[in-house]
């Protein structure tokens, strides 16, 4: 049995990923906008650029990354990817303490233990088991790596030092590979920085002063 807001797309691929994001631009009736993208979410924010340029104005990336686990040079990755694949069907679902648990862990250390705790819930109410595992099938192959010159819009990509998800190395790779990107980096171990991180004012004023000079209240919309 699923959570109420369980995820169940007919179509679970890269492509329908991008496809949804364009969609959400349609369904607000918006014409161009700066994009806030978190963890894959950046990269399928790239490949929309490219694809679109007309419709971003900016893109504001936090964590991210340009390939995958499974597509990564490290075999360690690819190995490690295939485990968490396996422990998704077997035990994402089980009570505390569970592999949710230990996910948001590492996700967000610096968080209190009830927002971790809370965090857990979340996940386990969004995504059943055998979604979960379809969505990571389409996470960990994950390759923007050859587009990237091809997004012209502005990014600010954000990245926490030690983050223990997705490494820094991958932020300024994702940062290297397009033509008008700047990389910064937090001294933070959260891969999705809560407010009581000490560098999480730093990033909201950097966020927040980039997204201002990038249409923040002046979207294109259509009549």
């Amino acid at each position: 049995m699923t959570g109420l807001s369980d995820w169940d797309a007919e179509l679970c691929t890269f492509e329908s990923f991008i496809d949804d994001l364009e969609a959400a631009f349609d369904a607000a009736e918006v014409e161009r906008a700066p994009i806030l993208a978190m963890s894959q979410g950046c990269a399928v924010a790239a490949a929309f650029a490219a694809r679109r340029p007309e419709r971003v104005s900016a893109i504001l990336m936090i964590g991210g990354f340009p390939v995958g686990a499974a597509k990564r040079a490290s075999e360690r990755d690819a190995t490690r990817a295939t485990a968490m694949r396996q422990m998704f069907a077997a035990s994402w679902d089980d009570d505390h303490l569970s592999l949710r648990h230990l996910m948001a862990q590492a996700m967000v250390p610096g968080a209190s233990d009830e927002a971790r705790n809370q965090f857990a819930r979340d996940m386990r109410d969004m995504i059943s088991p055998e979604n979960m595992v379809r969505y990571r099938d389409v996470v960990d192959y994950i390759d923007v790596r050859a587009l990237l010159p091809e997004v012209q819009a502005p990014c600010l990509v954000c990245h926490a030092t030690n983050d223990r998800m997705q490494p820094a190395e991958f932020g300024r790779e994702m940062a290297k590979g397009m033509p008008h990107a700047s990389f910064v980096s937090y001294d933070s171990p959260n891969h999705m920085m809560p407010a009581n991180d000490p560098e999480w004012h730093r990033m909201e004023r950097d966020a927040l002063g980039f997204l201002a000079s990038h249409e923040p209240l002046n979207y294109v919309t259509r009549r």
